[in-house]
């Protein structure tokens, strides 16, 4: 072979790898994209209201909110004293430094409520990226309802998070949420079928956290009330294959275990439950709907 024409190709192949390599670095680069995620696990908040009032609670918030202001996630609080249990789906977000304001859709107990809220993050020295988060809640409660406020403070995260290049998360994460209408089933227990009420309502958040209840009569009349704490939505192409959730009951701290499946029904709304840890193992079918929020990445 002639070197010069080895020395051309040699010199030809080079520079292609090289521009390879460059593109491939620009469609990595313009593919790769932030986000900041807000998480606080579960825990027990006082909640201070409009009236001077103080109301024990529990909570727990799972947010992301990428730069050009959409967010996802959502949080949910349980008023210990009056047995509620409010659910919230966050859709959209402004930060400015330590300081976020968000906008949120209520799930429960009544649907389509937008709600503002803001949130501080505080970062103290010895604890890093972790520290004190205050949660101010600014919105209508329902209609012809005053303006109110809720402030309450809590311990989270706030950390930085990316999608895309290397060392990046493969996507962002991607939370659900179950609603059962109250409605009657079939119960199949070890002891023989009988009917009884059934509801649920449960928001799945990323790693595994959960917030939720759900509502099954026994055989013996009483209702029993499962409160979720865990849990995971499996989803594929936007559809819910199964859920997999762990709860206590309200007289017993021992765990509770639930398995939600298609099972092959004729309809995606029919759904086999698999209960166990509540009275030995159950199963019944009910009427359930399952949603996923996610978000794509930003738009070009």
């Amino acid at each position: 072979m002639n070197p010069k024409y080895l020395e051309r190709l040699i010199a030809y192949t080079a520079l292609s790898l090289l521009l390879l390599g460059s593109f491939s670095v620009l469609t990595t680069a313009k593919d790769r994209f932030s986000y900041t995620k807000l998480k606080v696990g579960y825990q027990p908040v006082r909640l201070q209201k409009p009236d001077g009032s103080i109301s024990n609670a529990e909570f727990i918030s799972d947010i992301i909110i990428l730069p050009d202001g959409r967010a996802n996630g959502g949080f949910g609080i349980w008023e210990l004293s009056l047995r509620k249990l409010t659910l919230y789906h966050v859709v959209e977000g402004q930060r400015n430094g330590p300081f976020f304001t968000f906008k949120a859709e209520r799930l429960s107990p009544v649907q389509s409520e937008v709600i503002t809220f803001t949130f501080t993050v505080r970062t103290t020295q010895s604890s890093g990226s972790n520290g004190s988060v205050v949660f101010r809640f600014d919105g209508v409660r329902g209609s012809g309802d005053p303006e109110q406020s809720i402030v309450f403070v809590a311990t989270g995260e706030a950390n930085e998070g990316c999608v895309g290049g290397r060392g990046c998360d493969a996507a962002l994460p991607v939370f659900g949420f179950i609603r059962a209408e109250p409605q009657t089933v079939v119960v199949q227990s070890l002891t023989g079928n009988y009917t009884a009420s059934f509801e649920q309502i449960t928001l799945v958040l990323s790693d595994d956290h959960a917030i939720g209840v759900l509502y099954l009569g026994r055989n013996d009349g009483r209702v029993q009330q499962i409160s979720v704490s865990s849990g995971n939505i499996d989803f594929r192409n936007g559809e819910a294959i199964g859920a997999w959730l762990h709860g206590t009951t309200a007289d017993s701290p021992l765990p509770v275990m639930i398995r939600i499946a298609n099972e092959d029904l004729p309809s995606e709304p029919c759904r086999i439950y698999d209960i166990l840890g509540t009275q030995g193992p159950v199963r019944l079918e009910a009427q359930v709907h399952i949603s996923e929020f996610s978000i794509t990445k930003p738009l070009d």
